[in-house]
């Protein structure tokens, strides 16, 4: 009852304002735009679409608006106030008021609408007024809907008149203005101010210590008692900014702050950089005292958005307020991360002494252990939240474990409990429904929540918990996600579906590599149990797939993977006129993005457990390709979808060679040695030259991208999807025997249980009769480990453990009965040993 008299006590004020003789007078008015019967904000005034400017009221339209409007899917939510609630629209609207002439702060809130690049154009009292916004970049699928971003324009406009006339005009979408202060410019600071002064300027410094909101909050308390005081009502406005800003950032993208703000991560960081424009756009920020602090959030707020979003303005942002605050700061360890510097943060790592005995792969390979198991030790015990969260939304969090399976895989406790937990949080997140994304989406983005987060964890825990949750996989495979077309051939119906219906509205209607991420939980159950029914469903899709990738059509070469294929015709991208471009809205959809080694990983997989010869027909088409077509392509015209033209997609694609290295151990052939020599990760290329210098330098690699700048993939990360450890598949490959990408098929020859971060492994040979594994333990005592084999065939192998003198350490005799058979081991201190398991004949 007292907030609706207050509103109508302001109205009141509003409507006599000018009669009461305050035109003219240098002092603050504000005015909240929206209908008679909206809730004004307090201390501002009401202007509605049809208050039309005289002279006696002293303030209204002159070209009005066409109807004011209510964002009623806004209300109770945590992002918008009484003032951003609603407003006025237009296509081209005029405000005029009569005030003294001088400098003031104009400041006009406005609604994104539909525009990621604005086309809003501002004139003062006829003149054009240059205004810098923030240009987002359009989403694949378009935009269909009203943002819910609201921007901010702050800036400084002169009038030699007394009266102000400010008009808005956009180009393209409408006007949607949801409120407007005008300010006069207060040069000096009254004396009951001072001390208040002195907090503001602190409070906008760099790593300032002063509380945003509780700064707000005295401001906004002195302004009930100062309504016309300007200097008060300025930087409760400039702090009211900021804080709201820092706040929104701050919520990250923990899956509650989406449930309170009832509004998504992008939506608040989109917000919070149009709340930043007002600090640090279109007026003179030289002498403004939140410039640093604002700086510093728009800086780092513009480097996250362009890291995942690729938006080329916040690149620009960023690399401009970052190298502003390198000269202000040139010590400032962050700013000079940030600016492109890499720098070494000490810590124990840097200590590490070692054994003269030990050889150098595993000195290196030691260090890479400690180096990532801090940063693991990081995110679990200092960063995961009880429910298992790390704040980056939830379905971007899973895609921070795609390197850690060599730490899950070698029995790091840390690693396993924050696995566990993350995979505990996807699997309870409202967004998901037995086993899959409750909504139809795009499966780059569906597959990660269940895919990412649970199939390895059947290896390490006996619980049958994670293996249930990868049942339904296979059940949404056979019976909704798939088709089996009149020719015999099983296809995804579409690259859109959730656990309980399929989105086939073209162009989403077809079957494309990515899919390939959503079956990975029927792969690890075709792996684990060697279920029959498993293992004909990923071959009856995998040899549709083969059967495609013979065809010619659209000039394909023979061997190659279209880029998707319609199941009910089995038509290469549809309807449209190349093999190559699916113009499916995401690019990564198109054959050159990943040149189909999602498909040729389930392909290869399928292999192993089925031993089809059939399968493996593309792989040797393209290494055909590749060597006929690959060499001098400077000189060779390269036309899209042509034979040189997808050589050389194959050539440069990391995807592709990093599954070579497991297609010639399945071969067991060395006629494509020169090829992967040349093109092959390091772990391939010491498979077939056995120099060790190819393991040492992959290791170096790896040290070189984790020796600096730890804080960018630990305490400053926003997106967690974003923590690339390039190298970590180096480090799986030398520990398990699979080099292969995350996110990928079980090949694992080993995995290891209780060992610790000075335990080192080197398996030098995996097959399916024999393995070979160089091993060296840096502590001081012996290491009692258990090594589990998931590639030996079943039968009886002879161990032997062997130090470098030769000497017999142990000899035994070891009889799988199934895969993943475990053998117990004690690895002595600080003497390189040699662990082989060779079959009895």
């Amino acid at each position: 009852m007292k907030k609706h008299l207050l509103t109508v006590f302001l109205f009141f004020i509003f409507e006599n304002l000018f009669a009461l003789n305050l035109i003219l007078e240098k002092r603050p008015y504000l005015f909240d735009f929206g209908s008679r019967s909206s809730v004004v904000k307090e201390y501002y005034n009401r202007i509605t679409f049809d208050d039309v400017y005289s002279a006696d009221k002293g303030a209204g339209w002159i070209k009005k608006p066409a109807y004011s409007f209510q964002r009623d899917d806004m209300l109770n939510t945590t992002v918008r106030d009484d003032l951003t609630i609603d407003g006025v629209t237009g296509k081209e609207i005029e405000f005029k008021i009569d005030i003294p002439s001088g400098e003031w702060y104009l400041t006009y809130w406005m609604e994104m609408g539909y525009e990621d690049k604005s086309t809003t154009k501002l004139k003062v009292n006829g003149n054009d007024k240059k205004i810098n916004l923030f240009e987002f970049k359009p989403g694949a699928e378009g935009r269909n809907k009203l943002a819910d971003v609201y921007r901010v324009v702050h800036t400084l406009i002169r009038t030699k008149e007394n009266t102000l006339n400010i008009n808005l005009r956009s180009e393209q979408d409408s006007i949607r203005i949801l409120g407007a202060t005008l300010i006069p410019v207060i040069n000096e600071v009254e004396d009951e101010f001072v001390l208040l002064d002195k907090i503001i300027k602190e409070s906008g410094k760099y790593k300032s210590k002063v509380n945003l909101y509780n700064l707000k909050m005295k401001l906004e308390n002195l302004v009930g008692g100062n309504k016309l005081n300007s200097y008060i009502n300025y930087w409760w406005q400039q702090v009211d900014g900021l804080f709201e800003a820092e706040r929104l950032i701050n919520m990250m993208g923990w899956e509650w702050e989406r449930y309170n703000s009832a509004s998504s991560l992008f939506d608040r960081l989109y917000q919070a950089v149009s709340l930043l424009d007002a600090q640090l756009e279109n007026h003179d920020i030289s002498k403004y005292p939140l410039t640093d602090r604002a700086q510093y959030l728009r800086a780092k707020l513009c480097y996250d958005l362009n890291l995942e979003r690729g938006i080329e303005y916040a690149q620009k942002l960023a690399k401009q307020d970052f190298s502003r605050l390198y000269m202000k700061y040139p010590d400032d360890k962050y700013i000079r991360m940030f600016n492109g510097e890499l720098v070494d943060v000490p810590d124990y790592c840097d200590n590490l002494v070692y054994s003269e005995n030990a050889p150098k792969w595993s000195k290196l390979q030691r260090e890479a252990i400690w180096r990532l198991s801090s940063e693991i030790d990081y995110w679990v015990n200092e960063r995961q939240a009880p429910n298992g969260e790390w704040g980056g939304k939830i379905g971007d969090d899973v895609e921070l474990l795609r390197w850690w399976s060599p730490f899950l895989l070698t029995g790091n406790r840390t690693a396993i409990k924050g696995w566990k937990n993350v995979a505990d949080a996807a699997w309870n997140d409202p967004k998901i429904y037995k086993g899959y994304s409750r909504r139809p989406l795009d499966v780059e983005h569906a597959s990660e929540f269940i895919s990412d987060s649970t199939p390895e964890l059947i290896f390490i825990d006996e619980d049958s918990v994670y293996f249930k949750r990868l049942l339904y996989t296979a059940d949404y495979f056979e019976n909704l996600w798939t088709i089996v077309n009149s020719k015999g051939d099983r296809f995804l119906r579409s690259a859109w579906y959730s656990s309980t219906e399929v989105d086939e509205r073209p162009p989403r209607n077809r079957d494309v590599d990515y899919n390939a991420r959503a079956v990975k939980p029927l792969r690890y159950l075709a792996w684990y149990t060697r279920d029959p029914r498993y293992i004909r469903l990923l071959e009856e899709w995998s040899m549709s797939w083969v059967r495609a990738s013979l065809r010619t059509d659209k000039g394909k070469p023979k061997g190659v993977l279209p880029s998707s294929i319609r199941g009910y015709d089995a038509a290469f991208n549809g309807d449209g006129h190349t093999w190559y471009e699916s113009n499916m809205l995401w690019n990564y959809f198109d054959w050159k993005f990943g040149v189909g080694s999602k498909i040729l990983d389930n392909i290869l997989f399928t292999y192993t457990v089925t031993k089809n010869d059939s399968l493996l027909i593309p792989f040797d088409l393209q290494y055909q390709l590749i060597r006929e077509y690959g060499s001098d392509l400077d000189k060779r015209e390269l036309v899209e979808g042509s034979k040189v033209w997808s050589a050389k997609q194959l050539i440069n694609n990391k995807f592709f060679w990093e599954l070579a290295e497991k297609w010639k151990v399945i071969r067991n052939t060395d006629e494509y040695d020169d090829l992967l020599l040349k093109h092959g990760n390091n772990y391939t290329k010491y498979k077939i030259s056995k120099d060790i210098k190819y393991i040492e330098l992959g290791l170096e690699e790896l040290l070189e991208n984790i020796r600096y700048n730890t804080p960018l993939r630990t305490n400053l990360v926003l997106h967690t999807d974003r923590v690339r450890t390039p190298g970590a598949n180096h480090l799986k490959a030398m520990l398990i025997g699979d080099g292969t990408p995350e996110g990928s098929s079980p090949y694992y020859a080993v995995t290891w249980t209780n060992t610790n971060p000075d335990f080192t492994a080197f398996v030098k040979e995996a097959a399916e009769n024999s393995v070979t594994i160089d091993i060296f333990n840096h502590n001081t005592d012996v290491q009692n480990v258990t090594a589990r084999f998931w590639q030996l065939k079943m039968g009886s192998y002879n161990i032997s453990l062997t130090d470098n003198d030769n000497h017999i350490l142990l000899s035994d005799e070891l009889k799988i009965n199934n895969i993943g058979t475990g053998m117990d081991l004690k690895i002595p201190s600080q003497v390189l040993v040699t662990l082989k398991l060779k079959t009895i004949e």
